[in-house]
């Protein structure tokens, strides 16, 4: 059983999408492990709208599956320090705000859950 760490979905009315660890090209790194060289993620999912690493590194963990993870002061993706980033207007750095945000955390490897125990339901 893994622990996601992030799966993002918002909208805005100019934009809407999921982020997921799987839209860019990024070596993974494992989990409780050293980041892999190259592994640090910041901008690379800028064209999706958003910046990852504001003060925290973060990296892409496969446990599976994978996922976003907080990178600890040692370089280790502990599944414990945060993730941190922002929404940006696509390919750009521009600040932007969304009308929907959804993340998702500690659902790796798992079935959804019912439909009962859904926030919202």
């Amino acid at each position: 059983m893994g622990l996601t760490a992030l799966t993002l979905t918002f909208a805005s009315s100019a934009h809407a999408g999921t982020i997921t660890p799987d839209l860019v090209v990024v070596p993974v790194s494992p989990a409780f492990g050293t980041v892999a060289a190259g592994g640090r993620v910041t901008d690379q999912f800028k064209a999706f709208g958003v910046i990852f690493s504001d003060g925290v590194a973060t990296a892409i963990f496969d446990d599976p599956p994978l996922a976003f993870g907080g990178v600890n002061l040692a370089g280790t993706v502990d599944l414990v320090t945060p993730v941190n980033g922002f929404l940006v207007v696509p390919g750009t750095t521009t600040l932007t705000s969304t009308n929907f945000l959804s993340v998702e955390a500690g659902r790796g490897g798992r079935e959804p859950a019912p439909a009962g125990l859904r926030r919202g339901n």
